[in-house]
Formats: structure tokens, sequence, C-alpha cells
């Protein structure tokens, strides 16, 4: 059985992509209309760390997906 054939992991990745791309979207919202310097750079750390995420959950599926 390979994992695609799972319909939980398949929930569960889909949930995950959801969130991430939620995030993404409210990240660059907030990069346009943030204006003072400080909210600037809460708003990148944020942005940063989503990017993160997104590398930190591709790893994670490909490991699974190659058992």
């Amino acid at each position: 059985m390979t994992p695609l054939h799972d319909s939980a992991l398949v929930r569960l990745f889909g949930g995950v992509l959801a969130l991430r791309l939620l995030a993404s979207v409210a990240g660059a919202v907030l990069a346009r209309t943030v204006r003072g310097e400080g909210g600037r750079a809460t708003v990148a750390n944020v942005n940063a760390r989503v990017r993160a995420w997104w590398v930190m959950c591709a790893v994670f599926g490909a490991a699974v997906m190659t058992g």
C-alpha cells in the first residue's frame, strides 16, 4: 500500500497544504498593507517562518513518499 492510498494521510496533507496556503496569502496581504518599520520587520519574520514551513513540509512529504 502506498501513502497515497491512505485516506487519513491524504486528508492530513491536504489540510496542512490548505493552512500553509492561507498563511502565505495572509503574509502577502500583510506585506502590502503594513506601513510602519516595526510592522514590516514583524511581517518579514512571519513570512520567513511560513517559507521555512513550506520547506519542512516538503521534506517531510518526500520522506513519507519514499518510505
